[in-house]
């Protein structure tokens, strides 16, 4: 399978993750909460925002190389898709900052809500995940990248990634190799993980 099998335009990604259902999107929330009790009418009341916030779903694939690109390719629906020069090794799929945002005012509103907000943006980002690179869920983990000092400068400059430790810096991201790389030993948090540290992951 070549690198190009693993490049999906965003508004097709987007468009997996819409129209998502009131008892599916329950599901996954009872899932993110460990809260099986969670009402009916709280997923149908949140599947307007899990709607929503599908159109602020963004992918960065590659944090480009040499002189031409300092910056990885941030790609909006409006472009249509991933740019063929990014370099294929790490993904980054994000929530816009405005969604924290939401999340946080609600917060302040009802602890309640906000909790229920932060579910819905965590359960969207891992179902694009899923989507994105599926062999992340079959084995319930995307391992953070460890980046080099070119990848992290550029994807720091892009907001996304802190410049002192090289992870992610949005709240509702995930950071992962691309084309897909599974496996403890090539996790940045290897260390610090539970999983890392003791039990054996499925490609390792």
């Amino acid at each position: 399978m070549s690198d190009n099998d693993f490049i999906m335009d965003i508004v097709c990604l987007r468009r997996s993750v819409a129209g998502i259902s009131p008892d599916a999107l329950g599901g996954l929330l009872r899932e993110q909460l460990q809260d099986p009790s969670l009402p009916e009418s709280d997923a149908r009341a949140l599947s307007s925002v899990w709607e929503a916030w599908v159109e602020r779903l963004h992918v960065v694939c590659g944090a480009a190389r040499g002189a031409e690109r300092e910056t990885p390719v941030i790609v909006p629906a409006v472009e249509g898709g991933v740019a063929e020069g990014a370099a294929q090794d790490v993904s980054a799929i994000f929530l816009a900052e405005e969604v924290e945002a939401a999340v946080d005012a609600a917060w302040r509103d009802s602890p309640l809500q906000g909790l229920l907000l932060d579910a819905t943006a965590k359960a969207l980002i891992l179902r694009a995940t899923a989507q994105l690179l599926p062999q992340t869920a079959a084995d319930g983990c995307a391992p953070v990248p460890v980046l080099s000092a070119e990848q992290a400068r550029a994807l720091s400059a892009a907001g996304l990634v802190h410049p002192q430790t090289g992870l992610p810096a949005r709240r509702y991201a995930v950071l992962t190799y691309f084309p897909y790389r599974g496996g403890c030993s090539v996790c940045a948090l290897q260390r610090m993980c539970g999983r890392g540290r003791g039990a054996s992951p499925k490609n390792d």
